[in-house]
């Protein structure tokens, strides 16, 4: 990363980090304006997680063999690749050539991702993450973060990148560019954001956030997009930052959610994303989203989550998008959530659900009674008992789906088959972890199909 600065003035301080100095800036921006809110999540959080919620199993409740163990049908996932995912803080992978069901780790495991090249399975351990084979075994825990590169490599917390080896370990392969921050789903495109800052004086610093694009890991970068940079103590940031980037397949472009407050608490009520299609294209705003998750088809076309508010259950609307602009879903049902393209991009699974009051001293009984409104859609079709559906994810092949209901793993073997319980609990004891209504479903599974 290259830093621009004045000469230095008499016994002045000595040069600081420009990223170390944006965060200790943000961190005081987000200090100042979101105290009232720190305590007000706090208490509905707390409400959440003292809530316990009836599982309703629609085929009666059902047991484990051992007070950790899930509960699979391996006849109903057969041929339909492995499964990963975490049932009571313990990760396990089913295998649906053979039936076998093998635990990988726990408890503490979560957020499991099978490698792009299919030979490893990555997840996360507190502090650590651990990497097994694709079938769960062998594994290892290892300190850190990670994240796989398409290659099937390991970016390691954004410094380092290691090959995963054929007997498990960790082997060198160089250190990670400067500012990498995302990438295309096949290599093909390259993304950094880097600062470049000059310090002035009382703690001030002004300068300029790059969005970079190459072609290759190390290959030669164009800048995209230049946003001004400008932090004083007493007034805080006076321009946005880029909180999220995603690279769309096939050189369409790259997306680009812009933070005006520098603040992680505002953000939490949603973003504008932008579309830049080349260097020094003017940004096209597409819409305003919760977080920055996006379902990408290998043609091109993606899906969003558009809306507004942190809660749940309020302004959520799926749309889907080409580089020329997105279009809100249209549904019999008031909110549209957790959008999935087909692979082939023809074909777009969501939820479909009722929209709820905005109440936080009722989040624990509304998001029972609200869970109960949610239906899985295949384009214009409601599925026939997916009633409490979330999270849908095709296969590889776009013939199949996998979602959640009931607090279990189910599978939707055809698109006009019956759905199948495949995999249970995910959470324990009946409690499922919220934050304004939002439960990270997703954190508990993956699928090799």
């Amino acid at each position: 990363m290259s830093v621009v600065a004045p000469p230095e003035p008499p016994r002045a301080r000595p040069q600081e980090d420009p990223e170390l100095l944006i965060r200790e800036a943000r961190a005081r921006q987000r200090r100042r304006r979101a105290r009232a809110l720190v305590a007000l999540g706090a208490l509905a959080v707390a409400a959440a997680v003292a809530y316990g919620i009836d599982r309703s199993t629609g085929g009666g409740t059902p047991t484990a063999r051992s007070p950790f163990g899930p509960v699979v049908d391996a006849r109903a996932f057969g041929g339909h690749g492995r499964l990963a995912f975490v049932s009571r803080g313990r990760l396990w992978v089913l295998d649906g050539a053979t039936g076998k069901l093998t635990r990988v780790a726990g408890p503490g495991a979560t957020d499991p991702v099978f490698s792009p090249d299919g030979h490893g399975l990555l997840y996360r351990f507190g502090k650590r993450f651990g990497l097994a084979r694709a079938d769960g075994t062998d594994s290892q825990l290892h300190a850190g973060g990670a994240t796989w590169l398409p290659d099937g490599r390991l970016l390691l917390s954004r410094k380092r990148i290691d090959r995963f080896a054929a007997d498990g370990s960790l082997v060198p392969a160089g250190r990670a560019p400067a500012g990498l921050a995302a990438w295309a789903p096949d290599g093909s495109r390259w993304v950094f954001d880097t600062n470049r800052i000059v310090h002035d004086r009382g703690g001030a610093f002004h300068g300029v956030e790059l969005l970079q694009v190459a072609d290759s890991l190390t290959g030669a970068r164009t800048t995209w997009y230049r946003l001004p940079q400008r932090f004083t103590p007493s007034s805080g940031y006076r321009s946005p930052a880029i909180a999220g980037v995603v690279v769309l397949p096939r050189h369409r472009g790259v997306l680009v959610w812009l933070d005006p407050m520098h603040s992680a608490s505002f953000a939490a009520d949603g973003l504008p994303v932008y579309l830049l299609t080349g260097p020094g294209a003017t940004p096209r705003r597409l819409g305003t989203t919760v977080g920055s998750g996006v379902s990408l088809a290998r043609t091109g076309r993606f899906a969003l989550a558009g809306g507004v508010d942190r809660i749940a259950w309020v302004t959520k609307t799926a749309l889907t998008c080409r580089t020329a602009g997105c279009v809100p879903v249209r549904s019999p049902a008031p909110l549209t959530l957790d959008p999935a393209l087909s692979p082939d991009g023809s074909t777009l699974a969501y939820v479909g659900a009722a929209s709820e009051g905005t109440d936080l001293g009722v989040v624990p009984p509304v998001l029972k009674r609200w869970y109960a409104t949610r239906r899985l859609w295949i384009g214009r079709r409601a599925v026939p008992g997916s009633k409490g559906a979330a999270a849908p994810v095709w296969s590889s092949d776009g013939r199949s789906l996998l979602f959640v209901k009931d607090d279990a793993l189910w599978l939707l073997p055809r698109l006009h088959a019956k759905p199948v319980r495949v995999a249970a609990p995910l959470f324990g004891r009946g409690v499922w972890p919220n934050s304004m209504g939002n439960v990270p479903w997703s954190a508990q599974f993956a699928w090799q199909s």
